[in-house]
């Protein structure tokens, strides 16, 4: 059996919706954390993807479908194929109005943002979630946050200013996976690449 472990949220969502064929147990909306193929070759398991480690470190999946962002800001060596999955981008934005002139930038992923030149005199600040929430209590002149819709940008009266990086979904590779069910898992969601 394959085991490939989805990033839970909006990665596992849209997921669901895009690839509906390959289970039955997809057209339900549920909160199950486990669903099978229609031949019980896959198992889908929901995951958060900072556990990715934990999980291929035990050989307990296979792959693993997460978005670039956290690849990439968490440093990971493991193979990986693209998957047109989802994307959005990782976006500087502003109150649209107001600096408070801190030079000052909050954001999730600053391993990624400090490699960005354009930010190197820049004090970047890791925080964890709500990161909306510093621009408008003016802890900060910036954010860089992921950006899909836009509608919590928006809904706060807030401005994107410019996209820095477009971010994508990974097909990512646990080591010693044998390359048939490498071959299998690529036949299964219509990956052409190698």
């Amino acid at each position: 059996m394959i085991n490939l472990g989805i990033r839970s949220g909006r990665i596992f969502e849209i997921f669901r919706k895009k690839f509906r064929y390959l289970s039955k147990d997809f057209e339900i909306n549920s909160r199950k954390m486990i669903y099978y193929s229609n031949d019980r070759l896959i198992r889908f398991c929901k995951i958060n993807d900072s556990d990715l480690d934990f999980y291929f470190s035990n050989m307990k999946l296979d792959f693993a479908v997460i978005g670039s962002d956290f690849y990439f800001e968490k440093n990971l060596k493991f193979n990986y194929i693209k998957l047109d999955v989802f994307s959005c981008r990782l976006s500087l934005i502003s109150n649209g109005f107001q600096k408070c002139n801190t030079n000052r930038i909050c954001t999730k992923y600053k391993k990624i943002v400090s490699s960005l030149k354009e930010f190197k005199n820049f004090d970047l600040v890791k925080v964890h979630g709500s990161i909306e929430t510093c621009l408008i209590l003016n802890l900060c002149d910036y954010i860089i946050d992921i950006v899909g819709s836009g509608e919590t940008i928006r809904a706060n009266g807030l401005k994107e200013e410019s996209t820095l990086k477009y971010i994508y979904s990974l097909l990512v590779i646990n080591t010693n996976v044998s390359t048939y069910k490498l071959d299998s898992i690529k036949k299964a969601l219509n990956v052409n690449k190698t």
